[in-house]
């Protein structure tokens, strides 16, 4: 389980009883205001943990949505443009316009964790968006888990994205050329 530096502060009241919390390994402190009563954490978790307004997207996203068995070994996490940019190695930041990021967002439960994540009718424009990010094998993959998936697809969700977009008919009409039609 992750605690915060509230959290934590809250549990041993200052830092000589949190340090001695830690080296008694009662918790353990994982990064700057990231503890866990686990010496190792998931990365998925971890990054959402240290990056908690930012919202899982692409690959990662894609994992969790079980589209693939491959789990990179970045974690893809959105953000809006005048985010700080994240320093940790293990983070792939795609930052967006204020107005685009929030679009279909939602939260899944990973490991008990709340976790943002866009919907599969986001990833799916996602997808096309980026193509240039993705290897030509990895995108047909998606095309193909996306296509064993159609009929649970939210088509009315799609519509009202894709406009959104820069090029959101040509997005819209690959999908439903590419995905939904086949």
């Amino acid at each position: 389980m992750i605690l915060s530096n509230k959290e934590v502060m809250k549990k041993y009241k200052n830092y000589y009883n949190i340090n001695k919390a830690i080296k008694n390994k009662e918790i353990y402190r994982i990064d700057h205001n990231i503890y866990a009563d686990t010496p190792k954490l998931d990365p998925i978790i971890l990054a959402t943990a240290k990056h908690c307004n930012a919202i899982i997207t692409l690959n990662t996203a894609f994992y969790l949505y079980n589209l693939t068995n491959k789990l990179d070994s970045k974690i893809y996490l959105a953000c809006t443009r005048n985010a700080d940019k994240y320093s940790d190695k293990n983070v792939y930041q795609m930052c967006m316009e204020k107005g685009i990021v929030d679009i279909g967002k939602t939260t899944i439960k990973y490991l008990d964790k709340d976790i943002n994540i866009y919907d599969k009718e986001r990833l799916l424009i996602e997808l096309i968006r980026k193509k240039w990010l993705i290897s030509v094998s990895y995108y047909k993959q998606m095309l193909t888990s996306y296509r064993k998936i159609a009929n649970t697809l939210d088509i009315n969700k799609l519509k009202e994205y894709a406009p959104k977009f820069y090029n959101g008919d040509s997005i819209l009409n690959t999908i439903m050329k590419e995905v939904i039609n086949k």
